[in-house]
C-alpha cells in the first residue's frame, strides 16, 4: 500500500493509502475502487482507478464524515432503521451516492497532508 498522506475527518485525521486489487481482495471487497474503514480511521483507494478518483475519495469521505459525526446513527433512529445491517447499509449508501456529486460540485474535494496534524491524539 502507498500512503497518500491525512485527510481531517471530524477533527481526527484519517490516512488516506492506494491499493493494489488484490489488497482491496484481502479487505474482503475485491470489486471496490474505495473503502473507507472507520474501525482504522483509514481510507482505501484503488491504484487503478485514476478517471473518477476525485469521486470515490469524496465519496468515501462522506462515509468516514458520517460515520465519525454520529449523523448516520441519526439518520438511521430517527428512520426507524436498526443502525445494522443490510437496510441501513443501503440507506447510507444511497444517501452518499446522491450527495457526492453536489457537494463534490460546491465544495470540490477535501485536501490531502501531507502529515498528521498536531492536534491529534494519540
Amino acid at each position: 500500500m502507498k500512503k497518500l498522506g491525512f485527510v481531517d475527518v471530524c477533527g481526527q485525521d484519517w490516512r488516506v493509502v492506494e491499493c493494489t486489487g488484490e489488497e482491496m481482495e484481502a479487505q474482503g471487497h475485491p470489486n471496490a475502487v474505495g473503502l473507507c474503514s472507520d474501525g482504522e480511521c483509514q481510507i482505501y483507494l484503488l491504484d487503478a482507478c485514476r478517471k473518477d478518483r476525485k469521486d470515490t475519495f469524496f465519496h468515501e469521505y462522506m462515509h468516514a464524515v458520517l460515520r465519525s459525526s454520529g449523523a448516520l446513527y441519526g439518520l438511521l433512529t430517527s428512520a426507524g432503521v436498526p443502525f445494522l445491517g443490510d437496510k441501513s447499509d443501503a440507506i447510507e449508501e444511497t444517501f452518499i451516492r446522491v450527495l457526492t456529486p453536489h457537494l463534490l460540485t460546491a465544495f470540490g474535494p477535501p485536501k490531502i497532508k501531507k502529515c498528521p496534524s498536531s492536534t491529534k491524539t494519540s
